[in-house]
């Protein structure tokens, strides 16, 4: 999550469903205390690691989300979740990168892939679905533009999983979900230049 790190925090376990957030979670107990204990512990750390200054978050988009007060939308909560959580950081931490978060495969898609690769069809082209019913929109990448590009920018990788319409599940001949909300080893590790490669133009930026 962070660049530059000397020591771990003092809680290196991260609940599950619990991101870097200001609004509490839609979840049982004890998870629910225990992410909001594991958010102060993270922002404690960074208040004592000065010499941190970049911080990387990845949340997943469209989940269970946060607990949402009477009268205001999940979508809003989740967005002012994020922002207040980040501008609770240290001044310390002058860059903020959001990871959008990628489409989620349909419940039909692995023995799509399957059945095609029998066949020796283009499991990329024969199994692919609609961008716009699997990509949802990211609160995280809203929170970014609040908080302005002088602090948090984004790193979208969707162009290289999903055209203008579709989104593959093959792509160069690597399976690219492992689950419905996560994507493979193999496929994170094609990416890792692109990846690189954007991380490098923000950092130019940020010397400007």
């Amino acid at each position: 999550m962070a660049s530059g790190l000397s020591g771990k925090p003092r809680s290196v376990y991260r609940p599950a469903g619990c991101p870097l957030s200001a609004a509490p979670r839609n979840l049982p107990e004890p998870a629910k205390s225990e992410c909001a204990k594991w958010n102060q512990d993270v922002l404690a750390w960074f208040q004592a690691h000065p010499e941190v200054s970049t911080v990387f978050v990845s949340e997943l988009a469209g989940g269970t989300g946060a607990v949402v007060p009477s009268g205001q939308s999940k979508y809003k909560t989740e967005v002012a979740g994020y922002v207040n959580a980040w501008n609770a950081l240290p001044p310390t931490v002058k860059h903020i990168v959001v990871i959008r978060d990628t489409p989620k495969q349909l419940d039909t898609t692995p023995d799509c892939v399957e059945k095609a690769i029998r066949k020796k069809q283009n499991a990329g082209l024969a199994c692919a679905f609609a961008r716009s019913k699997t990509l949802d929109r990211d609160p995280a990448v809203d929170a970014a533009a609040q908080i302005g590009p002088q602090r948090a920018q984004v790193a979208d990788l969707t162009g290289y999983m999903c055209g203008k319409a579709l989104c593959y599940p093959v792509v160069g001949g690597a399976l690219v979900f492992k689950d419905k909300t996560h994507i493979t080893l193999a496929f994170a590790e094609t990416l890792g230049p692109y990846l690189d490669r954007r991380l490098t133009h923000l950092m130019l930026s940020w010397r400007s």
